[in-house]
């Protein structure tokens, strides 16, 4: 899927302590990746797999 402008300025407004460490199907942290849930209509139409 594509990321929006719209869901961009939302990832923009995720408050720094939302955010935690990515981590591999292992179990290792990916280095420099980070991940935070975004709720409500923000991903209105992307595949269930991704929202």
């Amino acid at each position: 899927m594509t990321v929006t402008d719209a869901i961009h300025q939302h990832v923009l407004k995720v408050p720094a302590s939302a955010w935690t460490p990515a981590a591999e199907a292992d179990g290792e942290i990916r280095d420099g990746a980070w991940g935070a849930e975004l709720t409500g209509g923000v991903l209105d139409g992307w595949p269930k797999a991704c929202g």
